[in-house]
């Protein structure tokens, strides 16, 4: 499987769910939180593609040391962050946080399931 099938597999389906969600949640909440939401969500599908792509080479490479793309992560809040500062009127920095947080629950809801299976 390649890294771009593995991707879609392991995290399409979620992102898109909360994508539609946060469209949906744009006729009952603040348009402000919505779109923070959005650009937090935006930001952790990149986290997850760096996750992802250190995890599948952890998979597919016969090294004893792997990384885990802790500097790309950081950077990529950073740059949320960065966003944020600039637009703070139209943004709201908790809403942004809980969108970068979605890959992570992601990970984690996928690893019960695998391990219930």
């Amino acid at each position: 499987m390649t890294l771009f099938k593995g991707f879609m597999n392991f995290f399409a389906k979620a992102f898109i769910i909360i994508f539609v969600i946060e469209f949906l949640s744009l006729f009952f909440f603040d348009r402000i939180i919505v779109q923070s939401l959005v650009v937090g969500t935006i930001i952790s599908v990149f986290m997850a593609l760096s996750w992802y792509s250190n995890y599948y080479k952890a998979l597919h490479s016969q090294q004893r040391m792997t990384t885990t793309g802790t500097v790309t992560r950081v950077i990529l809040v950073l740059l949320a962050c960065i966003i944020w500062y600039k637009f703070q009127a139209e943004l709201n920095i908790i809403a942004i946080t809980v969108g970068l947080m979605s890959t992570y629950v992601i990970i984690f809801v996928n690893a019960v399931r695998h391990f219930r299976k």
